[in-house]
């Protein structure tokens, strides 16, 4: 009994602290979830993460919660004609079964924290409720990293956006950014 406990924690240990937060949810793998620290004024705030559906069936992000935040949501970014947009999904964000979906800097996706109720520090842990069409609501921690923070290398890398000048805001709830300097980080996607 004693070895089979030491082999659980020497498996715990040796997974680290990016797996360390994963969590399951029916064919669901929620894996490492984290937000980057922010400044005592900012507002706003960025989470990432993967969810990989290892069932048959795709399954639906429909929304997010969470104490830290006046209102949380599912952001798609989009390049067109020299600018970045970003603005809420819409119906929901599809988890294709068979397939990882990374919610990631310089991706396609993240999870906006809007109308934050004090900074995020480095080292702190957050909580949040992921809605799923089929996995229904799920809690999640995401561990608040410092703002030098870059992912592994598994993880797609973050954008340069030094040179970038922000349109907070349209009619339909869209900011967008006029690309002047756009680079990769240097991490792969």
């Amino acid at each position: 009994m004693l070895l089979r406990k030491l082999y659980i924690v020497a498996a715990l240990i040796a997974c680290g602290p990016a797996t360390a937060l994963a969590q399951q949810a029916g064919a669901l793998q929620i894996e490492h979830p984290w937000v980057r620290a922010t400044a005592p004024s900012q507002t706003t705030g960025a989470g990432y993460l993967s969810i990989h559906n290892s069932g048959a069936d795709a399954d639906k992000l429909l929304s997010v919660n969470s104490d830290i935040a006046g209102m949380a949501e599912v952001h798609k970014v989009t390049k067109a004609d020299g600018m970045v947009k970003m603005g809420p999904v819409q119906g929901g964000l599809a988890i294709p079964g068979g397939k990882t979906v990374d919610l990631s800097p310089g991706g396609n996706y993240h999870i906006m924290f809007m109308q934050l109720k004090g900074p995020l520090k480095a080292g702190d842990k957050v909580s949040a409720t992921l809605d799923f069409a089929k996995a229904g609501k799920v809690d999640v921690t995401f561990k608040v990293e410092p703002l030098t923070y870059q992912p592994a290398s598994g993880h797609a890398g973050s954008m340069n956006m030094d040179h970038m000048s922000m349109d907070h805001g349209d009619a339909n709830g869209s900011m967008s950014m006029k690309m002047m300097k756009m680079a990769p980080s240097g991490h792969g996607n």
